[in-house]
């Protein structure tokens, strides 16, 4: 037990938190694997139903919701430092506090049905095509949308570079072939042509993206995309309803780290909640074993 808590001190270092943020996270961790001895109960063999009882210590203790969930954070890092493949505290999050849990997904063949039916006439609408290209196929946030520059579409090898952030991993993924010869013909010439409707040239701005109004944020040029897509397909909200749909469908067909790759996540279990299971049963389970209020 003392090298599992040496072994989390030193992951919460690698993963670069605050000092005050490890401690925390310490000492929640800490609490919890004492717990788990008093209830003769090994560590590495904790499951979600312990996870429920454990819960209901921490109520005996008069601990609020806000300060239970810290602890299930706590919990969730520290079997994410042990690398099982089996998180037990994913997606246990009490009531009362906010909860992220993915709704209205698209399958596979709605999100190909937005790619092929969105209709191409002018510059503003082919941009758009590279964009719901990289929203379907890479499954790219707003923001790294944003980031990307020419110099991360690599056409020989057929790749793309994502660049990373606070939030998501660099990663380096495949591009479709419509999607090459689409990038081609954007790099080439359609962004030229959008930078001389905005009266600049390619060295006032490094974006990949360019907006037709000369804005450097695209949430303009988004908010017009998805008014299109909605049109195609009502259930459309944005980019990232597109970006969870994606990571969802991943699931089905790749293990968990390949899809945490794919994603840019810095955690496994951040991809483990995108689970087609999870998704489905999370709403009811919540309602089942956590009927907690504030």
């Amino acid at each position: 037990m003392q090298q599992v808590k040496k072994n989390f001190r030193t992951w919460l270092k690698q993963k670069g938190f605050a000092t005050g943020t490890q401690e925390i996270y310490y000492k929640s961790a800490k609490l919890f694997l004492r717990w788990t001895e008093e209830e003769n109960i090994p560590a590495e063999q904790v499951q979600y139903t312990d996870i429920l009882a454990f819960i209901e210590y921490l109520k005996t203790k008069e601990k609020s919701t806000k300060t239970i969930n810290r602890y299930l954070l706590s919990v969730r890092h520290l079997y994410e430092s042990l690398k099982t493949e089996n998180n037990p505290a994913i997606n246990v999050i009490l009531k009362g506090t906010a909860r992220h849990i993915p709704s209205n997904l698209l399958n596979e063949n709605e999100l190909q049905e937005l790619y092929e039916k969105y209709e191409v006439y002018d510059l503003r609408t082919q941009r758009n095509k590279i964009i719901i290209g990289l929203l379907i196929n890479q499954a790219l946030t707003r923001a790294e949308l944003q980031k990307l520059k020419p110099e991360h579409i690599l056409l020989k090898k057929g790749k793309i570079i994502i660049p990373g952030s606070k939030r998501t991993n660099q990663r380096t993924l495949k591009l479709q072939a419509s999607q090459i010869i689409e990038l081609q013909e954007y790099i080439n010439t359609i962004r030229g042509n959008i930078l001389k409707i905005n009266k600049k040239n390619t060295s006032e701005t490094e974006q990949l993206l360019i907006s037709i109004n000369g804005k450097k944020e695209l949430r303009g040029s988004l908010e017009h995309l998805f008014r299109a897509l909605r049109k195609i397909n009502k259930s459309v909200k944005n980019a990232n309803q597109i970006r969870i749909s994606v990571i969802a469908n991943k699931l089905k067909h790749n293990n968990l780290r390949e899809v945490q790759y794919f994603a840019g996540h810095k955690y496994v279990s951040s991809t483990e909640r995108y689970k087609l299971n999870n998704i489905e049963n999370l709403k009811k389970e919540i309602e089942k074993y956590h009927p907690l209020n504030d």
